[in-house]
């Protein structure tokens, strides 16, 4: 009788016991320089998740909360031996250093809570796209273009860039490129100049997270034959009358290539 008595509070004590033994850990993102998290850009999002276990037991944590600044959103789940958190940063949020306490409940409700501080960098410039700043290319021909974007974000996140701004809307095309944290990604333009000359351009891509910005090269389109004929073709050269027999016939070419 007296041990019966005796076994549920000695039960009780040794799960407190174990429980005071513990340390409020976090399985992903990876931590770097101490207690440091990687950069995050205003209005992205990271997946945080804290680990319920201690050597091969599973702790009785409940529930997660998170001190964040104003603006900031957070969501929980509460899985087997992990409880995650979804957390979104203000879409104004002010570039710096953060302090995020993240707090581990149980509901036996003898256990005090346990919390840790958490540093995450908010920057304004959570990715290096980096463009050739001189593109060469034919006229009438389709050109390849190749550059890579670079991400410092803990943050997954979309990119959507822009036709060309400079060049006519026809002659480029959009691309998008979804970008895993920390990753670099070579990304390929195309652009189909029809006509000669040097042209200031920007590249602009818009991110998920609402993030924008451009990025300014040269495109320097040369003539091809191709492009000279097709060139006759479309419009009228004046020119002397002793060069009329000559033009009219490269005209009459390009009509039947054309």
């Amino acid at each position: 009788m007296l041990m019966s008595k005796l076994w549920k509070p000695l039960v009780l004590l040794l799960v407190l016991l174990s429980i005071g033994l513990s340390t409020l850990n976090l399985e992903s993102p990876t931590l770097y320089e101490g207690s440091s998290l990687w950069q995050i850009g205003p209005g992205q999002q990271t997946t945080l998740v804290f680990s319920r276990k201690f050597g091969d037991q599973t702790f009785p944590w409940d529930a997660l909360q998170l001190d964040v600044p104003n603006g900031w959103q957070y969501s929980t789940s509460l899985q087997a031996d992990t409880i995650t958190a979804s957390l979104k940063v203000g879409q104004k949020a002010v570039p710096g250093e953060y302090v995020i306490k993240a707090t581990l409940l149980t509901n036996l409700g003898t256990r005090m809570p346990e919390s840790k501080d958490f540093k995450l960098t908010v920057t304004d410039k959570p990715y290096v796209v980096m463009i050739p700043a001189e593109i060469r290319a034919p006229a009438g021909r389709k050109t390849q273009v190749e550059f890579t974007i670079e991400s410092r974000s803990i943050s997954q996140d979309e990119l959507m860039f822009d036709k060309i701004s400079g060049l006519p809307s026809a002659w480029s095309s959009e691309t998008r490129a979804v970008l895993e944290p920390g990753a670099s990604q070579a990304m390929t333009f195309y652009i189909t100049p029809e006509q000669e000359g040097l042209f200031e351009v920007e590249f602009r891509y818009q991110s998920a997270s609402g993030d924008s910005r451009a990025r300014k090269s040269i495109v320097i389109v040369k003539p091809t034959l191709e492009s000279t004929l097709k060139g006759f073709s479309q419009g009228v050269v004046l020119t002397p009358n002793v060069l009329q027999p000559f033009y009219s016939l490269i005209s009459l070419l390009a009509s039947v290539l054309y």
